[in-house]
């Protein structure tokens, strides 16, 4: 029933918020239709089984207690009548009862003296026909659901429905419900573990034994246990101790393997919230952008301004404004002449992204005279602008042509009245030569299209662009439907105070909704994440109290505390960028799209968000080394860095310096020509760029040979000495610290302890028993044992033979004494000594400690 609820209604193609793991997707409508259809087969199955299982007999069998009673009674009764000693049956049989309960009552309940135990939970015997009950109404009810499916689906639907639904019956039985029977079973043992052996469920359904009115449980009257006599261990005090050690360590490593997958739990959640923030749709989106307005190398009709890297001047920029932007930001007739319908009103030309609000064209002009004339040439020149720096902007209202008087008409246009920051929704912008605020004089692209060229044109007349103005911006904002993306486009032109135009652009794919069919699961991630960062406080705060100043002596608590910190400055701005997302939509919804919106302040909180996402992925992932410091080959990194740290100051300052040299070397040599040294930062940066082979040499041998020459300089200095340099600094390091590494005891092998703990789990293999873990550790002690008797053995073996078959003569502390000594018997009877001679002559009068030695 339920493969034929959801049948081809998951599109095969995943969506945009899929989710992949390596070469699979796993789309959200896909986890969608997995949770309710696991849900629709769950909640009957679980309720059946139920009722199956706790519903007890409708009559419950006699107890067994009562009827060995009963048994013993008779055969009791049997003995007494053949021994002809009827009027004593009574007073046996009571004696016998009570001597068989008591010691039933003291062998059956023995383990219920340290807790009575109560009869588990059942239901009615009639809970059983509720069951089959149910069964049958959800076997008729799928079957009539299956028919109504099958006549909706036709012939050939119906065909491909019972070939595919074979096919996912058989991979269901044989490797779907396996594996989700074995991981059910694995997560239930894991989380109850400690299960009661002693318990035992054969007595639900019999009835509860019958006692006499003179009886009673011994166990229930005395409600004591009774303690075993302790006795001394069998094993030494060292054994013991080597025996704790070993428990202590696989308790710490039974913590942190706890560690390692609830921390990977933790990791795979932020990764989820982080690239779920994100979407490989974004560059896509920004390339359609940039190749539908900048037009980079676009020559149609040979004129080059089309292109707007190319905009040099005012009448290049208008030329450009008149035939691109307000080209493309409206959807034009087709190739046959027709003209688009009315819903891709509101579209750009590419009729997939619909433009929120208007766009506009926004300029920032300088005061005159914000600048100082040299003295020289103050009868020259009339006046002197400057950079803006936000303080100098032009704040006034004007006419037409920027006069101050005019008709009240051309006094009132909006593109010469000045709109502060907050009241066109804008935010200072850091360009290229200057900053510039979020105010200025706003010309809108609103209207029919002749009518907004019309007035173009006007603006161009008057010199709307004129000496004073410093930049020009034209903004936008789309939403691309399919991908679920909002578009942010910034064009902007400066007119530095050097003369020219210098063009630059941007355009961002921010997601500021929910995919919408994830947007369950990203909450419960959003959950489970801050319950998390909830634990980890609570840890923290324990650990203070505990360790208190030995606390902060650990890089790992900064790390901590800062993630803690991060993570709560992310909802704030989580939160804000969802309240401004929702005041942008409100606008939209209320003008039907053609309300002012700008998502300049809401892009700057995504942004920060994301910013503050990827730290927080960055230190985690670094704090994730820590949980494998088990093995010593990891902790190399960190003891290699503590090892060089000392060299590794001194080197860094004096690159630090290196660096710096050459940065205000090349900063005066191509100040002029080169706008990648224009300024000291920039110039450092361009130096960095260079030893990663990113360089220009020919446009830098044309501005100045000796900023070649000091190139080649500069490339010998930086890639050959000091990079040689640091990685001597750092193998050395590493060698000194694998040579001590080498040298020590690898405490933690995890992958073994995990093998053992995961087979041990499965029953693969049994538990070791004591008595071999005993044993083992004795015959390691006994060889240690042997080990440190060996040079005391070997000592009282040459002593021996030095009296006794050289007589004492050998000194065995002088080295060439001994020698020269064993040299001259070499030479006595054919290498053989006296001494030695004589006593293989002479076999009866050896003593017992020659005779000993010359057994070995």
């Amino acid at each position: 029933m339920v493969n034929a609820m959801w049948y081809e209604r998951v599109p095969s193609k995943p969506s945009a918020g899929s989710i992949k793991f390596g070469p699979l997707s796993l789309s959200p409508e896909q986890i969608a239709v997995g949770i309710m259809s696991n849900i629709i087969v769950f909640v009957p199955s679980l309720l059946i089984v139920f009722l199956f299982r706790k519903s007890r007999p409708r009559k419950l069998r006699m107890s067994r207690i009562d009827k060995a009673m009963s048994e013993a009674k008779t055969e009791g009764g049997a003995k007494s009548g053949r021994s002809g000693n009827d009027t004593d049956e009574k007073p046996e049989e009571s004696s016998s009862r009570k001597g068989s309960l008591a010691s039933s009552s003291h062998g059956d309940t023995s383990a219920k003296n340290k807790k009575v135990k109560k009869r588990r939970f059942t239901l009615p015997w009639w809970g059983v026909i509720i069951g089959w009950i149910l069964c049958i109404v959800c076997l008729f009810g799928s079957a009539f659901i299956v028919y109504a499916y099958g006549i909706t689906f036709g012939n050939e639907k119906a065909t491909k429905w019972v070939t595919s639904l074979f096919i996912s019956l058989f991979s269901s039985i044989l490797l779907i419900q396996p594996l989700k029977v074995f991981l059910s079973a694995l997560v239930i043992s894991a989380i109850f573990k400690n299960v009661d052996l002693d318990s035992d469920d054969a007595n639900e359904d019999e009835q509860d034994p019958q006692l006499a009115p003179d009886e009673e449980w011994f166990a229930a009257a005395s409600g004591k246990t009774r303690t075993t006599g302790g006795g001394s261990s069998p094993y030494d005090k060292e054994t013991l101790e080597k025996m704790r050690k070993q428990r202590l360590k696989e308790i710490e490593m039974g913590v942190i393997v706890r560690e390692i997958i609830s921390y990977s739990f933790f990791l795979w959640i932020l990764f989820v919230l982080s690239y779920d923030n994100r979407d490989p749709n974004s560059f896509y989106l920004q390339k359609n952008l940039e190749n539908a307005f900048i037009k980079i190398g676009d020559y149609t009709n040979f004129h080059r301004w089309l292109d707007f890297s190319r905009v040099s001047n005012t009448s290049a920029f208008w030329y450009w404004s008149q035939n691109v932007i307000l080209q493309e930001l409206r959807a034009q007739t087709w190739y046959n002449g027709i003209t688009p319908a009315y819903g891709l009103r509101g579209f750009l030309d590419d009729r997939v992204n619909r433009i929120v609000g208007r766009a506009t064209m926004r300029q920032v002009r300088s005061r005159p005279d914000t600048c100082t004339i040299h003295s020289g040439m103050r009868s020259l020149i009339g006046g002197c602008q400057g950079y803006t720096s936000i303080v100098s902007e032009e704040t006034s209202s004007f006419c037409a042509n920027w006069t101050r008087r005019g008709s009240r008409a051309d006094c009132n246009r909006v593109e010469y009245r000045y709109s502060t920051g907050s009241q066109l929704q804008g935010l200072p912008i850091v360009a290229k030569q200057d900053v510039y605020g979020g105010g200025g004089y706003v010309f809108h692209f609103a209207g029919r299209t002749p009518d907004v060229l019309e007035r173009m044109a006007q603006l161009e007349r008057e010199n709307w662009i004129d000496s004073l103005t410093r930049a020009v911006f034209v903004e936008f904002s789309v939403y691309n439907a399919q991908a679920n993306l909002f578009g942010v486009a910034t064009i902007y032109v400066e007119m530095t105070p050097g003369g020219g135009m210098h063009p630059w652009w941007r355009f961002d794919g921010i997601r500021l909704l929910k995919q919408a069919g994830s947007q369950a699961f990203v909450i419960v991630c959003e959950i489970l994440y801050f319950l998390f960062i909830f634990y980890f406080i609570v840890r923290e705060v324990r650990l203070i109290r505990k360790k208190r100043k030995e606390y902060f002596k650990q890089y790992s608590a900064y790390a901590e505390w800062a993630i803690i910190l991060l993570s709560f400055t992310g909802l704030i701005v989580y939160i804000m960028r969802f309240i401004e997302t929702d005041k942008i939509l409100t606008i939209f919804k209320d003008t039907n799209g053609g309300g002012y919106v700008r998502l300049n302040y809401a892009q700057l909180l995504d942004d920060l968000y994301g910013y503050i996402i990827g730290i927080i992925v960055f230190i985690a992932t670094l704090k994730f080394i820590k949980l494998l410091r088990f093995n010593r080959r990891i902790g190399m990194l960190s003891a290699t860095l503590k090892q060089t740290w000392n060299d590794l100051t001194g080197f860094f300052a004096i690159f630090t310096i290196a660096i710096g040299s050459f940065g205000l070397l090349f900063n005066l040599l191509l100040v002029a020509y080169m706008d990648d040294f224009k300024d000291f930062l920039s110039a450092v940066e361009s130096c960095f760029a260079m030893m990663l082979n990113k360089f220009e040499f020919m446009e830098m041998y044309r501005s100045s040979f000796l900023a070649a020459m000091m190139f080649f300089l500069f490339a010998i200095y930086m890639n050959i000495i000091f990079v040689n340099v640091l990685l001597t600094i750092i193998l050395k390091g590493f060698e000194q610290v694998k040579n001590d590494v080498t040298k020590q005891p690898n405490d933690y092998e995890v992958v073994d302890f995990v093998m053992r703990r995961f087979k041990k789990f499965l029953g693969i293999n049994s538990v070791t028993p004591l008595k071999d873990i005993v044993t083992e550790h004795q015959r390691e002690e006994q060889e240690s044992k042997d080990v440190r008797q060996l040079p005391d053995k070997v000592s009282t073996f040459i002593d021996q033979i030095n009296h006794t078959y050289f007589d004492g003569k050998l000194d065995l502390n002088d080295k060439k004494m001994l020698k020269k000594t064993l040299r001259q018997a070499k030479h006595e009877q054919r290498g053989r000594p006296k001494s030695m001679e004589g006593f293989q002559r002479d076999d009866d009068h050896m003593t017992e400690d020659q005779k000993h030695l010359d057994e070995l």
